[in-house]
């Protein structure tokens, strides 16, 4: 994840949380960061805030995981997958953009 302002340039000193489905929370601790989030059911919400910055709304959504239909041929494994919920994925990259407050 990366946080931008409104040119596309990185914003020093950033804070932000990204919260699961779960309600768990997760720190963002650098600008570009990496967040590890399992698989899970529902949306990510991401708040980010620096001091004379507001956030654009931002919610990452899942999406289907398509090497789930390999397991369409051993049905037990499609079945794992759909109890399990690893037929949904998070994307793996995703930009969050940040404006200047007036």
């Amino acid at each position: 994840m990366k946080v931008v302002d409104d040119n596309d340039n990185l914003v020093e000193k950033v804070k932000c949380v990204i919260r699961d489905p779960s309600g768990t929370n997760h720190s963002l601790t650098s600008n570009p960061g990496i967040v590890v989030i399992h698989r899970g059911s529902g949306s990510l919400f991401v708040d980010c805030k620096k001091e004379d910055y507001k956030q654009l709304n931002v919610m990452v959504g899942e999406s289907f995981n398509s090497v789930t239909l390999l397991n369409l041929l051993w049905l037990p494994g499609f079945a794992v997958d759909a109890i399990t919920g690893a037929y949904k994925q998070y994307p793996s990259h995703y930009v969050v953009n940040m404006t200047k407050s007036d």
